[in-house]
């Protein structure tokens, strides 16, 4: 089972002086530091397998506290960020609460029709958050030298994950480029980030080899088939033996 962490940022200055910081690209505070510690140590004996964050500063640097001392790569999108926040950005709460009173209100109870002047509405951040996460949500098999059927690739079909293989051993036995996954020549480097940024770039791609990915895994791969297959090898052979043969 995979669980998620979802953390947010560590104090900034937005937070400190009550400024409205969406996508400026504000300092983490003293105390905000000594959060970050505080986070590493709860996290501390907790197994990660990757760290994704929004590409600003405040995000990078609370996610330090998990990447660095788990030796992984910080994966960023700018596509994680918060809402933008157009006209307001920077401005004190206060302020705006004096100029545009109503419109606070509507932001405030989260009023779906909202949307920042000159900045970004509230469907358009789920959408955008929504893109980010259909990105992440796909597996990659980039073994180089020998692989058999993966019961990881297995796995993750099962939950209708497309994957990214390369083209050695049982991969494209079980991924078909275009219909339930990539495929990518083997040790090609470009390739592997060319078919990630297709799955990045592409939602309804990335949707559409999801289906292809359970639909084959239900179609070929569940535990109720591979029993009848093995059954009907055992079939084949007691066929024959009563034929006479061995």
């Amino acid at each position: 089972m995979t669980t998620i962490y979802l953390i947010r940022h560590a104090e900034a200055e937005g937070n400190l002086y009550r400024r409205i910081h969406g996508w400026y690209d504000a300092l983490v505070t003293e105390n905000g530091l000594r959060q970050i510690q505080a986070l590493e140590q709860r996290f501390q004996g907790e197994h990660f397998d990757a760290v994704w964050s929004s590409d600003l500063y405040r995000t990078c640097t609370t996610a330090r506290a998990i990447y660095v001392p788990k030796g992984l790569p910080l994966q960023t999108r700018a596509d994680l960020r918060e809402l933008n926040m157009g006209d307001w950005e920077d401005q004190t709460w206060g302020q705006v609460r004096r100029t545009q009173p109503g419109e606070l209100d509507r932001f405030n109870r989260s009023d779906p029709t909202w949307t920042a002047p000159r900045g970004e509405g509230l469907g358009e951040l789920g959408e955008r958050v929504e893109r980010a996460l259909w990105a992440m949500d796909a597996q990659i098999n980039a073994s180089t030298e020998s692989e058999g059927t993966s019961l990881s690739l297995l796995e993750g079909m099962s939950f209708g994950l497309p994957a990214v293989v390369s083209d050695i051993g049982g991969n494209p036995l079980l991924i078909q480029d275009g219909e339930n996954g990539l495929v990518f020549p083997n040790r090609d480097s470009q390739a592997l980030a060319g078919c990630v940024a297709r799955l990045m770039d592409d939602p309804a791609l990335l949707r559409r080899l999801g289906e292809g990915a359970k639909r084959s895994f239900e179609e070929n791969y569940t535990g109720e088939i591979f029993a009848k297959h093995v059954e009907d090898v055992y079939r084949d052979v007691l066929k024959g033996v009563s034929h006479g043969t061995k």
